[in-house]
């Protein structure tokens, strides 16, 4: 298979795959509000946010080489060399931060749960082994580029989980949301460890003192700039949940949710593209590594256009619908101004996979820090002021803005960059249309169309333009479903 139908039939599989991971936040999101309200909501969120960030810097950038350099590996020696010690490092590393977690959480339960909500510490310890073994098993199976494991992994994980949520629905707390995750990876877990140990065998390999610095030396800068994309993402919700209250942040997290919602495409197309781009690189195919970046930037913008035009239309209606009216009528402006910040933020992260492959990590840290600086003094500054989930969007869609100029001038350094205006003045010309067909239908009597309905024409619309104005042709498509199905 050539490496474009490679990156296409791959493409295709993970992205249905990451459609049904996402799915897993649609169906929670009631699931959750409509019986236990959106204060458990809040609470599960905030629990969630506390763990991941502490997962993200728990590697100290070891790991950098396996993810890097995996993907070429050439025999199972090498495989082996670049797996365990990275595993073995982050899982000492991570049962240390864990149990100082679960140490100082009295703190954190009192200072933002206030007395709004009660978690038990000790499950913090099993949840984030669990969670470490499971990722570290589904990154085995992405950089080897075995594409039918990982999405099993990624969809089955979310669904298990949601059936577990469903059997404790009437009595759902933060606690039993957690138990259910434990079990799921742990079951999960098991069947991948199975498939690992087949392919791999298993090597208690440790790490060496001066590859744990030459790692952390290179691994470093990616770190930080986790811990600063993560301060950027998630600051506004524990400014909310202090300013305001967790139930605002309950308020808040559905209309971010949904507005974010198209950042599961370059977020799932880093999944193929990475691996696939170190591969070309390596190969000295530097062309046919541009074509993939810019084809996974046009689709992109494709798909993110018309989102904002329907969530500038669509956003009570969807809200009332995942979650309750109440979080509608407090939320309906969210949807918007973040679909319109994650145009530009999912910009940044396609364009990050090229500083990756590049070894840049540096400069991904400079940009995100820049935006994680500026997110976090104005969200203090206007949610204080203003008491606003408003407030904290139009915080994050400022810097997105900003990160995304910055990110524009740092990889022009590196990997020459040439948009496709055509796409994004096609885009926006048929997006447009698209949203005067969704007004017509709200101001006569098909506004009582079915939401699903309403947005079934409104994509049907959309791509129609696209068709008249020759920005897809049916050659085009056919190509590409040819490349999925083959």
């Amino acid at each position: 298979m050539s490496q474009s139908k490679e990156f296409i039939k791959n493409t295709g599989i993970v992205t249905l795959g990451h459609i049904l991971v996402y799915m897993q936040g649609i169906i929670l999101m009631p699931l959750i509000i409509k019986n236990v309200g959106a204060g458990v909501y809040g609470g599960y969120i905030l629990i969630l946010t506390i763990t991941g960030f502490v997962y993200g810097i728990s590697s100290f950038g070891v790991g950098l080489k396996r993810s890097r350099f995996l993907p070429s590996s050439k025999s199972i020696d090498e495989s082996r060399d670049l797996y365990y010690p990275a595993f073995f490092f982050h899982f000492t590393s991570l049962l240390l931060l864990s149990l100082f977690l679960y140490i100082v959480f009295p703190l954190v339960q009192k200072h933002i749960f206030k007395s709004d909500l009660y978690f038990s510490g000790y499950l913090i310890i099993p949840y984030m082994m669990t969670f470490l073994v499971f990722s570290h098993l589904i990154d085995y199976f992405r950089y080897t580029h075995k594409m039918g494991c990982y999405t099993f992994a990624t969809t089955a994980a979310p669904y298990m989980n949601i059936l577990l949520i469903f059997l404790v629905r009437k009595t759902m707390t933060v606690d039993k949301l957690i138990v259910t995750q434990i079990i799921t990876y742990s079951i999960i877990s098991v069947i991948l460890a199975y498939r690992l140990y087949k392919e791999l065998g298993f090597s208690l390999i440790f790490p060496r003192i001066n590859a744990i610095i030459a790692d952390i030396k290179l691994g470093y800068p990616l770190v930080f700039n986790f811990l600063i994309d993560s301060i950027m993402s998630a600051n506004d919700r524990f400014v909310i949940s202090t300013f305001i209250s967790v139930a605002a942040l309950g308020y808040y997290a559905p209309g971010f949710t949904l507005g974010s919602a198209i950042l599961f495409f370059p977020r799932m197309s880093g999944v193929v593209l990475t691996p696939l781009l170190s591969k070309a690189v390596d190969s000295g195919n530097v062309e046919h590594a541009n074509r993939m970046l810019a084809a996974t930037r046009d689709v992109f913008l494709l798909f993110a256009i018309p989102f904002f035009f329907g969530a500038c239309f669509l956003s009570k209606q969807l809200l009332m619908l995942f979650a309750n009216n109440e979080v509608a009528e407090k939320a309906y402006m969210v949807v918007p101004i973040i679909a319109l910040g994650s145009i530009f933020y999912g910009l940044n992260i396609i364009l990050s996979n090229a500083l990756f492959v590049r070894l840049r990590t540096d400069a991904i840290f400079k940009v995100n820090f820049i935006a994680a600086t500026l997110s976090l003094v104005l969200n203090i500054v206007f949610i204080y002021l203003f008491r606003s989930i408003i407030a904290a969007a139009a915080t994050s869609l400022v810097c997105y803005l900003v990160s995304y100029a910055y990110m524009h001038g740092q990889i022009q350094k590196h990997w020459p960059i040439f948009y496709n205006f055509r796409i994004i003045r096609g885009g926006g010309i048929s997006a447009s249309l698209m949203g005067f067909g969704l007004l017509i239908m709200d101001r006569t009597f098909y506004g009582q169309l079915n939401i699903f309905l309403k947005m079934l024409i409104a994509g049907a619309l959309y791509f129609s333009f696209l068709f008249v104005l020759r920005i897809l042709r049916v050659g085009n498509v056919r190509t590409v479903l040819t490349a999925v199905a083959g």
